[in-house]
């Protein structure tokens, strides 16, 4: 029996992540249009990354499997907006 069995967790068996990424976006409140991209000016910084596993134990019924994250990413003017995220799987 292996530990996960013993604790009550069952093994979660991770697809393949290697060409999974997020990329994110800014719209306006409603969602109806996308302000950035198309302008480079107003979200500055890295607005996309690769999938990462979590390699950690997790209690709960929906565990995190895996994030990516977007660093010193900066809204340069103020105002309502909506940040999205899409995944894409670049190897389908």
């Amino acid at each position: 029996m292996s530990e996960d069995e013993e604790h009550g967790h069952e093994a979660v068996a991770l697809p393949d992540l290697s060409g999974i990424w997020a990329f994110v976006s800014l719209t306006t409140p409603d969602m109806e249009q996308s302000l950035a991209p198309p302008r480079t000016d107003l979200l500055r910084g890295r607005t996309a990354d690769s999938i990462h596993p979590v390699h950690q134990d997790q209690d709960g019924d929906r565990p995190t499997l895996a994030y990516a994250t977007f660093p010193e990413l900066i809204i340069t003017q103020p105002g309502r907006y909506r940040m999205k995220v899409n995944i894409i799987d670049m190897n389908a």
